[in-house]
């Protein structure tokens, strides 16, 4: 009898240490297959972005007028300096009563003293960045030499591109002063003979010009 009861109990120490070395056995981990092939690599990013206008070019005339009939055609290629763009024929003038002429000085003047300013302006941009300029190349000899960090260096460059868009911007101003200056003289005094719009720079592409 007790030889029995020790067979049982071995019976089912044995059921129990097998059940055991099944449930902590390792079990195969899933991996995906398939067939290695060789083949270009494309990568592709998509995100949104913003356009922004670096250069910004305007033709236009001091007096108001009729612009004729334009004889070029989109394509044609154009010379700085030489090619006419458009004629202007003026409107006739209307004769300035004594406040309208006041009031038409005022405003030359006004655009002389903002023309004045802007170029003022202008010259102080381009005196701070021939000094970011200087500034940049001792910066270069420094951090080569382990003088400076990069940091600092680094700080120098985004000083000297500060400066450059800085002096584009007044550029851009001292352009724009000029052109309301003769706005405002033209409105002053409108001369009888037709404006002739001349090409500035040279290019081939396609153009539109609209009355």
């Amino acid at each position: 009898m007790a030889l029995l009861t020790n067979r049982r109990v071995l019976l089912i120490a044995l059921v129990i240490a097998v059940l055991l070395i099944i449930a902590l056995w390792p079990r195969p981990v899933e991996v995906d297959l398939g067939t290695v092939t060789s083949g270009p690599l494309v990568v592709t990013v998509d995100e949104e972005g913003e356009t922004r206008v670096r250069e910004r070019f305007e033709v236009t005339s001091p007096v108001a007028g009729e612009v004729l009939r334009i004889n070029l055609e989109p394509g044609d290629p154009v010379e700085g300096g030489r090619t006419v763009l458009a004629t202007v024929r003026p409107s006739a003038p209307t004769p300035l009563d004594a406040r309208s002429r006041a009031e038409a000085s005022a405003a030359v003047q006004a655009a002389e003293a903002t023309r004045g300013r802007v170029r003022a302006e202008r010259d102080r941009a381009a005196t701070v960045l021939a000094r970011a300029k200087q500034q940049l190349e001792r910066a270069t000899q420094l951090v080569e030499g382990g003088a400076i960090s990069r940091d600092e260096f680094d700080a120098r460059q985004t000083d000297a591109r500060t400066a450059e868009e800085a002096l584009r911007a007044s550029d851009f101003a001292v352009t724009q002063a000029q052109r309301d200056v003769d706005v405002a003289r033209a409105r002053l005094v409108c001369k009888a003979a037709p404006a002739r719009v001349p090409v500035t720079s040279r290019s081939s592409h396609p153009w539109m010009a609209s009355s």
